[in-house]
C-alpha cells in the first residue's frame, strides 16, 4: 500500500514539474517570438526612419520625387489657391530626368569645380571644409559659411525637410553615410544635377536648361552651361537674364576655378585610368591653400541686402563676399 501512495505521488510531482517546465517553456517562446518581432519591426522603422529602403533603389531606380519638390509643390500650390488661381495648372513643377552620359562633361566639371572638387575623394563629408567653416564662422562671429558636400546636399533635397532640428543633421549625417556605400559616385552626382533646384518649380539640368535658355542641355554654349551651374547657390533670387552684383561675384571666382581646373588637366596625361580624379585632387588642393590664405589675409563681410541667418542661407565658400540666400539647390564646399 505505501509503495503505491510512493509511487502515485512521484507520478504527481513528475507531472507538476513537467507542466512547469511546459509552461516556463512556452512563455519562453513566446518572449523570444516577441523579442524577434520586435527586433525587426525596429530594425524596419530605423531603416525607414533612414531611408535605407530609398537608398538601396536609388542605384538602379530614379526616384519619383523629393521633399524639396513636394515642398516646392506645396508652395506654389498655397500661393496660386491665395491669388484665387484654382485648379493648378500641370507645369506647376519642371522636372524631367536625364541619365548622366548625356549631361555635358563641362556641366559636370564645373558643378564640382564650383560645388565639392573633393567629391571623388572623400566618403560624403569634407572634413577640411569643416574645419575651415568652423574657423570660418569664429572669425565672422556669426553663421558665414556651410560646409556641405553633394552628398549632403543629395540626401538633405531627396528625403529630409528644411528644419534645422539637431535630429536632421543626425538623419542627414546618417543618410549621408549609407548613400556613399550603397550608391556609385557617379550615380550620386546624377543625382544631384537631377533635384538641384534653378528656379521656382524648376528641378534638374534639362528643365533648367529649357526653361532659362530654351533649348536643350546638349545645346548649351559653355557661357550658358556656366550660367546655370553658377544659380545653385541661390536658385530662387538669382536670374542668369539679369545678374545681380552676388551672381556675378560668384560666376567670376567659378570661372577662375574652372581655368585652373583646365590647366592642371592640360599637364596631365590624360590615358592614364584615374586621370580625372587626380586632377580634381589637385585642383582641390590649390582651392585649399587659397582658402585659408583668403580666410587669414581679409575679413568676411556681407554683401548690402542680402543675409545669412539660416542653414540655406549662408555664403558658398567659392564665394568671398557675396552672400547668397541659398534655396535648397547646391552645396557649400569652396
Amino acid at each position: 500500500m505505501w509503495v503505491k501512495i510512493l509511487k502515485q505521488t512521484l507520478r504527481i510531482g513528475y507531472l507538476t514539474v513537467k507542466t512547469i517546465w511546459l509552461t516556463i517553456w512556452t512563455l519562453y517562446q513566446i518572449a523570444l517570438g516577441a523579442v524577434l518581432v520586435g527586433l525587426v519591426w525596429g530594425v524596419l522603422r530605423v531603416g525607414e526612419y533612414f531611408s535605407v529602403w530609398d537608398i538601396r533603389n536609388l542605384r538602379h531606380e530614379n526616384p519619383k520625387s523629393t521633399t524639396f519638390i513636394d515642398s516646392e509643390r506645396a508652395r506654389l500650390t498655397d500661393s496660386l489657391r491665395t491669388a484665387g488661381i484654382w485648379p493648378p495648372p500641370d507645369t506647376l513643377i519642371r522636372w524631367s530626368w536625364i541619365p548622366l552620359d548625356s549631361i555635358p562633361k563641362i556641366i559636370q566639371e564645373v558643378a564640382l569645380v564650383a560645388e565639392d572638387a573633393k567629391f571623388y575623394e572623400h566618403q560624403g563629408f569634407d572634413l577640411e571644409q569643416i574645419e575651415y567653416a568652423v574657423v570660418a564662422n569664429h572669425q565672422a562671429g556669426k553663421k558665414a559659411r556651410g560646409a556641405s558636400t553633394i552628398s549632403q546636399q543629395v540626401a538633405k533635397n531627396l528625403y529630409l525637410s528644411k528644419e534645422k532640428e539637431m535630429s536632421r543633421k543626425v538623419r542627414e549625417a546618417v543618410i549621408t553615410l549609407i548613400m556613399e556605400h550603397y550608391v556609385s559616385k557617379d550615380r550620386i552626382l546624377e543625382v544631384y544635377l537631377n533635384i538641384a533646384q534653378f528656379d521656382e518649380g524648376v528641378f534638374g539640368i534639362r528643365e533648367a536648361a529649357r526653361h532659362w535658355m530654351k533649348k536643350e542641355v546638349k545645346d548649351l554654349t559653355q557661357e550658358e552651361a556656366l550660367n546655370l551651374v553658377c544659380l545653385l547657390p541661390s536658385p530662387t533670387k538669382w536670374n542668369p537674364k539679369k545678374p545681380n552684383n552676388a551672381f556675378l561675384q560668384h560666376k567670376r571666382l567659378v570661372v577662375k576655378n574652372y581655368a585652373l581646373y583646365k590647366g592642371i588637366r592640360q599637364g596631365v596625361d590624360s590615358t592614364s585610368p584615374g586621370w580625372q580624379d587626380s586632377v580634381f585632387s589637385h585642383l582641390a588642393e590649390q582651392l585649399s591653400e587659397d582658402r585659408w590664405k583668403g580666410l587669414r589675409t581679409r575679413p568676411l563681410f556681407e554683401a548690402p541686402g542680402e543675409s545669412s541667418g539660416s542653414d540655406e542661407g549662408t555664403v558658398p565658400a567659392t564665394t568671398e563676399i557675396a552672400n547668397p540666400r541659398r534655396q535648397g539647390g547646391g552645396s557649400r564646399t569652396f
